[in-house]
């Protein structure tokens, strides 16, 4: 997706429950359904003028892909990395990312009424380098949308 533009990008999609994979989004556009119930299941995502992007996700069935938070899957730039499980009926809780030069800002909107939150970055070289989006606790609340930027 991302590789199709030169310069420093992000290019996202969302695969939303009862939907399936919506279009692609591109720095700072709304992958998701925000407010309409429906919980995203998994992002798509590709970079471009970032080295790269990494990641994983908190799925709302059994918790962190991989069985930990640092099992993160890795793409490199105009690839895409895909966090989630598509068409599990699970829905995406948090999910973790960075990109391997420069910063990566997201912001996510959280079910049952809590709405948008405050936007988050990761920025290579600082601690921490990568950014944390949603709740990956027992609640029941699952990301619904998602804005990326780079």
């Amino acid at each position: 997706m991302a590789a199709a533009h030169p310069g420093r990008h992000i290019c996202y999609r969302a695969y939303v429950a009862d939907v399936g994979w919506e279009a692609p989004m591109y720095d700072g556009g709304v992958a998701g359904t925000a407010g309409k119930g429906r919980p995203i299941e998994a992002v798509e995502l590709s970079t471009a003028g970032t080295s790269g992007s990494e990641g994983n996700a908190y799925m709302a069935s059994s918790g962190w892909q991989g069985g930990s938070a640092c099992k993160w899957k890795g793409a490199a730039n105009g690839k895409s990395l895909v966090i989630g499980s598509p068409g599990s009926a699970a829905g995406l809780k948090a999910f973790v990312t960075k990109v391997k030069s420069g910063t990566v800002c997201a912001n996510t909107y959280l079910s049952s009424g809590v709405g948008w939150q405050t936007t988050q970055c990761g920025k290579s070289g600082a601690k921490p380098d990568y950014l944390f989006c949603g709740l990956a606790d027992t609640t029941t609340k699952v990301i619904e949308a998602v804005v990326l930027r780079v």
